[in-house]
C-alpha cells in the first residue's frame, strides 16, 4: 500500500487502555500514526504524507480523507 521503505513501526498496549493499539510507523511514505480499537473491530490512522507520497502516490492518497493538511483513514474489520 505505502512505499516499500519502512523506517520504523511502534506499537503500543497498555493494560490502563486495554481496548485499543496505539501505534506509529515513520518511511520513505512520511509519518502514519492511529489506534486499532479491538472492541469496535475498528482501524483509524492519520497520515502526515512526505512529498515522495504527494508527488508518486497521488491514487492511494485518494482513499483517505484530507482534514486540516493530514490524511485520515478508517477501516472496519
Amino acid at each position: 500500500m505505502f512505499p516499500a521503505k519502512i523506517k520504523d513501526i511502534k506499537l503500543k498496549y497498555s493494560l490502563l487502555k486495554f481496548d485499543r493499539v496505539d501505534f506509529k510507523a515513520f518511511g520513505d511514505f512520511g509519518e502514519f500514526r492511529g489506534d486499532i480499537l479491538l472492541f469496535e473491530n475498528k482501524f483509524e490512522g492519520e497520515l502526515v504524507p512526505s512529498d515522495l507520497m504527494k508527488s508518486k502516490y497521488r491514487n492511494l492518497l485518494r482513499q483517505f480523507k484530507l482534514v486540516e493538511g493530514k490524511y485520515r483513514y478508517e477501516f472496519k474489520f
